[in-house]
């Protein structure tokens, strides 16, 4: 079924229907919207009148000016106590990473140390070992020679 515009327009009812869905949606939401802004300013919003009251609090009235602000002024405190209590944790946490790091370093300088005595430690091991080989050699030779001495004649007489 189309509808005909006082203009000499036309447009069909699904199209119409449709407009009047989003134009329904754009207004609940646009409702919300207002009701929560009046709440936030400690105001009532009545959605079917379009009124704004003021909420009463505890003692029957709207809360005050100075009562706001010094809501406000107690959490711009708090905000600060927070953000002072983050600095310090930030530089606990940079005081942690620079310990940690020189730990490290210390103890990348004590393995080094340990290697290079290591180290150290099998070339004396391969000296002694070299050396009592040798010492060994020398013994045997020096048997050797006392033994061919005492078996034989001194050298040079024959």
């Amino acid at each position: 079924m189309m509808f005909v515009h006082p203009d000499g327009q036309s447009e069909d009812r699904a199209c119409l229907e449709d407009k009047i869905r989003c134009l329904t949606r754009n207004v609940e939401e646009a409702s919300a919207k207002a009701s929560k802004a009046a709440v936030q300013a400690g105001m009532s919003y009545n959605v079917a009148t379009g009124e704004l009251s003021p909420l009463p609090d505890g003692t029957g009235g709207v809360e005050s000016v100075e009562a706001l602000q010094a809501r406000l002024n107690a959490l711009r405190e708090e905000v600060a106590v927070q953000q002072q209590q983050e600095a310090l944790l930030e530089s606990q946490i940079q005081a942690d990473l620079q310990a940690h790091q020189q730990n490290r370093g210390a103890a990348l300088h004590q393995v080094q140390e340990a290697e290079r005595q290591v180290k150290l430690s099998r070339e004396a091991v391969a000296a002694a070992t070299a050396a009592r080989a040798q010492q060994a050699q020398a013994k045997a030779a020096a048997q050797h020679s006392k033994a061919q001495h005492q078996n034989g004649k001194p050298p040079g007489k024959r």
